[in-house]
């Protein structure tokens, strides 16, 4: 009876460590909310887009505030963005937005994430195209230094699928990470890329020659 109770007891052990083990699988959370140095779980600064143009933002022409979004962008513009000029950030930090691309014929067409922003010639930028293809949906990371740019980070493939993505750059230590989110999938994008050229600066949100809605920037 003795060793009936003990098996008993180790099966009930397995069987609590298993479900504790799925219960955590799939969650859909991003590896960092704020912080990435502490994981510090208030989130520094968030712009819902709930109202009239937010103030501190440089908005291009084409960008403009409605139904809780900021929608950047027309087919025939080149470069269209927004930056966020109240605050420089620096150190370990995170910088996400929700995203939704409308679809296009080619990755030529792109939605953009600019972080580190000195000026308008030195930063980073991330690039991806908004073909609903795998094959086409390419990913490029981008270093501008002096006006001349420079990818860092390309041959990745993530189709943002007409669907909302949550796009996150996290910048730790001399790397640099970003992850995507759609529904309860989180991808790795890149891997904590080794660059510190650009440690500091501004953070912003674009488009290539493409019609995008963002939402919900947040560092």
């Amino acid at each position: 009876m003795g060793m009936l109770k003990k098996i008993s007891k180790i099966v009930l052990l397995v069987m609590l460590v298993t479900a504790f083990s799925f219960a955590g699988s799939g969650s859909g959370s991003l590896p960092f909310l704020a912080n990435a140095a502490n994981a510090e779980a208030a989130v520094l600064y968030e712009e819902d887009f709930s109202g009239t143009t937010p103030a501190d933002w440089a908005i291009s022409s084409t960008g403009s505030v409605s139904g809780g979004a900021l929608h950047i962008g027309d087919w025939a513009n080149y470069h269209e963005q927004a930056i966020y000029g109240g605050e420089t950030f620096t150190g370990p930090y995170s910088f996400s937005a929700d995203v939704k691309a409308s679809a296009s014929s080619g990755n030529w067409n792109a939605t953009r994430m600019l972080f580190n922003i000195q000026d308008d010639n030195n930063g980073y930028e991330l690039i991806i195209g908004n073909k609903n293809d795998t094959a086409e949906s390419n990913v490029e990371l981008v270093k501008k230094v002096n006006g001349v740019d420079t990818t860092i980070a390309n041959g990745v493939n993530y189709p943002l699928s007409k669907a909302v993505t949550t796009l996150q750059v996290v910048v730790d230590n001399g790397t640099i990470s970003v992850y995507a989110r759609q529904g309860s999938t989180v991808t790795t994008i890149i891997d904590h890329l080794s660059d510190s050229t650009f440690n500091a600066g501004r953070i912003g949100i674009g488009t290539r020659s493409a019609i995008v809605d963002f939402d919900n920037v947040r560092r």
